[in-house]
Parts: C-alpha cells; sequence; structure tokens
C-alpha cells in the first residue's frame, strides 16, 4: 500500500491546477505575467510555463464548476483592486476544503491510495473515525 497524505494530493495536483487556472484568467484581464507571478506568489517563469497549451492540469480538478466559480470571483476581485492576495487565500482554503468534502480530491486520493476505496472515509474533513481504524489486538 502507498501511503499518501491528502496534503500530498493538494499540493502536487490541485495548487498546480488552480495556479493555471487563476494565471490564464488573469492573462485574459491583460495582466502581465510579472503581475500575475506577484499576484501568485510565483516566479514570471512558472506564470510562463502556466501560460502555455501543454501546461499539466488535473482534470478533475480544472474541469469542477466550484473551480471555475472561485477563479472568476479571485481574478475579478485582483482586476478591480476589491481582493487582496490575503482574501484570495481564504477564498481557496474554503475551495480546497469543499473540494475534500466527498469530492474529487476524495476521488484522486482513493486513486493514489486503494485502500481507501469504498471507506467512505472523511478523514480530510472530520478526522479518524474509529470504524475505518482496526482495533488493536491484545499481545500475550
Amino acid at each position: 500500500m502507498a501511503l499518501r497524505l491528502p496534503g500530498e494530493i493538494v499540493i502536487e495536483e490541485v495548487l498546480p491546477t488552480l495556479r493555471v487556472e487563476l494565471a490564464r484568467a488573469l492573462d485574459r484581464r491583460s495582466f502581465t505575467q510579472q503581475e500575475i507571478a506577484d499576484c501568485l506568489g510565483v516566479t514570471q517563469a512558472a506564470v510562463s510555463k502556466y501560460l502555455r497549451d501543454d501546461a499539466a492540469m488535473e482534470p478533475l480538478i480544472a474541469e469542477d464548476d466550484r473551480v471555475a466559480a472561485t477563479v472568476q470571483r479571485i481574478a475579478d476581485g485582483f482586476d478591480t483592486g476589491e481582493m487582496d492576495e490575503y482574501e484570495a487565500m481564504a477564498e481557496l482554503l474554503a475551495l480546497i476544503e469543499a473540494l475534500e468534502d466527498h469530492g474529487p480530491i476524495c476521488e484522486l486520493h482513493e486513486a493514489a491510495m486503494p485502500a481507501l476505496e469504498g471507506m467512505g472515509c472523511d478523514l480530510c474533513v472530520r478526522g479518524i473515525h474509529s470504524s475505518l481504524t482496526r482495533q488493536p489486538t491484545a499481545i500475550c
């Protein structure tokens, strides 16, 4: 069994997809690559990579309507100056929490750890549940 934490899924698959989507949304609003980099807290070279057609994205995340709506809100907020980086971070954290709650992050986690399949695991959201753990056996 491969032990893979949900946070790894977020870092390796979700966050890069969100950055690509945000970079592209800001690019469509005529932000320069450096302005996008400043908003996202990455380098201009990373933004250049995000804007290429072959940028790596996780389809389960990229195709989720909640992702599109959040990206739109953040890009609009940056464009109008009505949202700062702190507020954008709060939006992204709320989105990730929603995607963890029996959503695409759970699907990705189950794919990475097949032992979780069908368990109804909600460890990310609600913590450990006694029915999902083995009871200790007595050692004589």
